[in-house]
C-alpha cells in the first residue's frame, strides 16, 4: 500500500517523472511480449529438428541393416 503511495506521490509531483518511467514500463513489457515469441519460435524449431533427427537416425539403421544384409 506504501508503495501505491508513493507511486501516486510521484504522479502528483512530477508528472514528467511519471511519464518517463510509465514508458520505460510499456518498453520492458514489450520486450517481455517478444522474447515470449521468440521462446516459442524456438521451441517450435527444436521439436522439428527433434523430427528430423530421429528421421535421420531411423534412416541410417535402415541403411545399416541393408549394409549387412548384402554382405
Amino acid at each position: 500500500m506504501a508503495k501505491t503511495r508513493n507511486l501516486i506521490r510521484i504522479a502528483e509531483d512530477q508528472p514528467d517523472v511519471a511519464l518517463r518511467l510509465g514508458k520505460r514500463l510499456e518498453t520492458a513489457w514489450s520486450l517481455v511480449d517478444i522474447s515470449e515469441e521468440e521462446e516459442k519460435r524456438n521451441a517450435q524449431k527444436l521439436e522439428e529438428l527433434e523430427t528430423e533427427i530421429a528421421f535421420l537416425n531411423r534412416n541410417i539403421s535402415t541403411a545399416a541393416n541393408m549394409e549387412g544384409r548384402s554382405e
